[in-house]
């Protein structure tokens, strides 16, 4: 298994992968060429034999100094439970830190306990709570109405070192 930074080709593998890997949030395909053509220093994929094990990417924020917004990381079912979700944030860390950022932020839905458990177990915090309004849902704090009425996110975020 090798994992690279993406190429502006990548962005067809990339999104079926992603349609086909819930709970992640499918996009359009165009969504997907644009991230892989202007973003794709901080774009990853991890492959083996040509398929699309999991990938992960973001972007640099232009109104946060210093700061990456870490989009979206996905693993394969079948790669699931073997440390390549850590393997993914852990090269995205690097790449965003090669960047010139000392900042990670992400959103997670409420609903997605994999990921929260992902993030947490790499020492990211939960920073809902600096958001103007919060709801609190199962014992867990989120940015209300983060993403539209009713789609309350949590904000996570980690400073690198």
């Amino acid at each position: 298994m090798k994992i690279r930074e993406v190429n502006k080709e990548d962005f067809l593998k990339v999104a079926e992968f992603a349609k086909n890997c819930p709970p992640l949030e499918p996009y359009p395909l165009h969504f997907y060429k644009i991230m892989f053509r202007y973003h794709r220093g901080v774009s990853l994929v991890a492959e083996e034999e040509g398929s699309v094990l999991g990938f992960a990417f973001g972007l640099v924020a232009q109104s946060l100094p210093r700061t990456c917004f870490f989009w979206q990381v996905g693993v394969s079912p079948k790669a699931q439970g073997k440390g390549l979700g850590k393997k993914l944030v852990s090269f995205f860390e690097k790449k965003v830190k090669e960047a010139g950022c000392v900042r990670v932020e992400l959103t997670v839905d409420l609903g997605n306990i994999p990921s929260q458990k992902l993030f947490e177990s790499m020492n990211y915090r939960n920073a809902s709570s600096q958001e103007k309004a919060t709801v609190e849902e199962e014992g867990k704090i989120a940015a209300k109405d983060y993403y539209g009425p009713a789609r309350h996110f949590m904000v996570y975020e980690k400073i690198l070192l």
